[in-house]
């Protein structure tokens, strides 16, 4: 070859962290920042299901609040006064499901951590809503009973009745239109015979 020549140098290259025996720069980091990664995702999921999926009382003064809606306004007292709570009426309101006097509400709700003492504040249903009679005279029997359908009542029986209206109407209902009774309530339509 010629005389000086020399090959040149491969470049420099910078230090990085060392090799792993048998392995590549870098693999024991990754593996330690995977690791991590998991192990902050189990412990995220695990704070989600103790504190919004399973919430158990905190602090040794705290209990769960028990679930007393539906039950009668004494035994819902008792309940509450026997898991370590005070309780006061906030409300009373109409409600289509439960009858008079019984619990339809409570705050704070079923199954959350209340301190010992604290009141848990009650609505009472006062039965199912009271709704007016509509007047049905002088319409055609099956568009008079969809229509007390739609007002929230039941026809539970039909009679005829002697009027002035023609024959095979509407007379009138039991109880009257303009009454206010409550909802669901079975109501007696008159049918008119028509004038003799």
């Amino acid at each position: 070859m010629f005389a000086g020549w020399r090959p040149p140098r491969p470049p420099a290259v910078a230090a990085g962290p060392a090799a792993a025996p048998g392995g590549r720069p870098g693999r024991a980091r990754r593996a330690a920042i995977v690791a991590g990664g998991v192990a902050l995702t189990a412990l995220a999921g695990y704070l989600v299901a103790a504190v919004l999926i399973f919430p158990a009382p905190l602090l040794p003064s705290e209990r769960r609040v028990p679930r007393v809606i539906a039950a009668p306004e004494d035994e819902a007292r008792r309940a509450l006064r026997e898991a370590g709570f005070r309780t006061e009426l906030a409300d009373s309101a109409p409600h289509a499901v439960y009858a008079a006097g019984v619990v339809s509400w409570q705050d704070p709700s079923p199954g959350t951590a209340a301190p010992r003492g604290s009141t848990v504040s009650l609505t009472l249903s006062e039965g199912t809503p009271q709704r007016v009679v509509p007047d049905v005279r002088d319409l055609d029997p099956e568009l008079a009973q969809r229509l007390l359908a739609a007002a929230g009542f039941a026809v539970g029986r039909v009679d005829t009745v002697p009027g002035t209206l023609a024959a095979g109407v509407v007379a009138g209902t039991y109880p009257p239109a303009g009454a206010a009774v409550r909802a669901g309530t079975n109501l007696v339509l008159q049918i008119s015979k028509g004038a003799k």
